[in-house]
């Protein structure tokens, strides 16, 4: 059957026009309606394509192609095609769309779906219930026995699911399941799956479709619906249950720690700390405690570090070390002060600059050895030996360098001249009315009537002239002084008066 409103393009349709049963050409006109705005006809036909409609109008008596009247009314000739809706709609002007499978089409008047042998429900969502077949499984199975169904399109018998063999008694085999066995089970991790349906049942701490999801942390057993008792955030194991403690614990419920020395899984290890480091129950690792470093806490802090691990660098000053556990500064032999930056005062030596210096002569002292640093020309552990005859300076490692193997000061060097000697190496003898060590004293000899002995000043009298002074006499007392002089050497001495040289014997004492 075909419905559908059909709109009639007419050349006037006046509010006064008469409506007419239509005719259809060899149909049935069913009825007439009217519209605002022009004559409209709805009609249903059956087995026509193309249907020709005449309309009354109200153009009377007007000149015209009319196909014919009637009442006195003209009957305009329409030829009208009239077509189904296209597959996949229906409806009024096909405007629905079918909500059936895909290949599946619908009635263009109802939209049901016209579902094939099998299947049934308004969208062909569901399979023929067991015992039924065929279009819209309106069709009952005939199969004898027990374990039989029908195939739900032909109606044939086959074995139901979960069984096979020839009378349909045997049981589908671990691992298959369906019509005759014929599907492969997809379970994991050892599930078992329905011979009928091929549903899987999960053991303990599985889960899903397949038992392929292993039970989420804090769930355990069948299904995963027990709540693990674990302590201190451990999991349990998602078949049994039981508490997996985490590395340094221990207890049904991991509620312990290690006890001491131990660590690790199970708490089966054994700690290797030393020098009373802490030992981490979690993997062994070594907590030092202030002053020690290595692995296993076996190293001292080197000089220059201290605190935890040696992790803090001292601050001492004239390369002092310091506490390996305070960091406070261990000032050696030598020094004092927080920081050690102060050298021992002079006088003081050796540690924290406590012991006083054993030295003489105004020496001073090492202040980290103590050993007396001897000024020059003295020598000995306390400084209390001058230099021997002949050396001087620092240590007494110098020799003096003077004539007549003449002494030098011990401290200087400078040569210390005998009597009636002077110059830098006692090299010059005394001038004129100069006398004694480095000449350094003056004759009080009357230079005119004598010379003056260099070495000890005494006056030697010339030409007569007798005295301590020689200022009394004259040339007659000079020849018999000269004469009473039997061990006078015949050496003589040269000096100068006025202008004349006189030539004077030299008189040995």
């Amino acid at each position: 059957m075909i419905s559908g409103r059909v709109r009639l393009p007419m050349a006037a349709c006046h509010d006064d026009g008469v409506l007419l049963p239509l005719l259809a050409g060899g149909g049935m006109a069913l009825g007439t309606t009217k519209e605002e705005s022009c004559c409209c006809s709805h009609v249903q036909l059956v087995g026509f394509p193309i249907v020709s409609i005449w309309v009354a109008t109200v153009r009377t008596g007007l000149d015209g192609p009319f196909g014919l009247t009637r009442q006195g009314f003209v009957l305009t000739f329409l030829s009208v095609p009239i077509t189904a809706c296209l597959p996949g709609s229906f409806g009024k002007d096909c405007a629905a769309s079918c909500d059936c499978p895909p290949g599946t089409p619908c009635n263009h008047i109802t939209g049901e779906c016209s579902c094939p042998p099998g299947v049934t429900g308004h969208g062909c969502e569901q399979s023929c219930l067991p015992g039924t077949f065929g279009m819209n499984c309106a069709r009952i199975c005939q199969c004898p026995g027990v374990n039989h169904d029908c195939h739900p399109v032909t109606g044939d018998c086959i074995c139901a699911p979960g069984y096979h063999g020839s009378n349909c008694r045997q049981r589908c085999p671990s691992g298959r399941y369906g019509p005759n066995c014929e599907r492969q089970c997809k379970c994991k991790n050892g599930g078992q799956c329905v011979t009928t349906t091929g549903t899987c049942q999960c053991p303990a701490g599985y889960i899903g479709a397949d038992c392929g999801t292993v039970c989420p942390a804090g769930r355990y057993g069948v299904d995963c619906a027990l709540v693990c008792s674990c302590g201190n955030t451990a999991t349990c194991h998602h078949a049994t249950g039981l508490c997996l403690c985490p590395p340094g614990k221990t207890g049904p419920n991991c509620e312990h720690g290690c006890p001491g020395n131990r660590h690790g899984a199970g708490c089966k290890q054994t700690c290797a700390c030393q020098n009373g480091g802490i030992c981490l129950a979690t993997d062994g690792s070594c907590l030092c405690g202030l002053g020690w470093m290595g692995k296993f806490c076996e190293l001292g802090c080197p000089p220059g570090r201290y605190g935890a691990n040696c992790q803090l660098s001292c601050t001492c000053q004239n390369n002092m070390t310091c506490d390996p556990v305070s960091g406070a500064c261990r000032c050696g032999k030598g020094h004092y002060g927080d920081l050690c930056q102060h050298t021992c005062p002079a006088g003081f030596h050796g540690v924290g600059c406590q012991e006083l210096c054993d030295c003489q002569n105004g020496a001073t002292c090492d202040p980290t050895t103590g050993e007396c640093v001897c000024p020059p020309g003295f020598y000995g552990n306390q400084c209390q030996k001058v230099c021997d005859m002949g050396t001087y300076g620092n240590k007494c490692q110098h020799q003096c360098d003077c004539e007549g193997n003449a002494p030098c000061e011990a401290t200087s060097g400078r040569c210390l001249c005998p009597p009636g000697k002077t110059g830098a190496k006692c090299d010059v003898d005394c001038p004129l009315k100069k006398f004694g060590p480095d000449c350094a004293l003056t004759c009080q000899c009357s230079m005119s009537n004598a010379y003056c002995n260099a070495q000890n000043g005494r006056c030697v009298c010339l030409n007569g002239y007798i005295g301590a002074m020689c200022r009394e006499g004259g040339l007659p007392q000079l020849l018999t002084h000269t004469r009473r002089q039997p061990e006078q050497s015949a050496q003589s001495r040269t000096f100068y008066r006025a202008s004349s040289r006189v030539v004077a014997p030299s008189v040995k004492h």
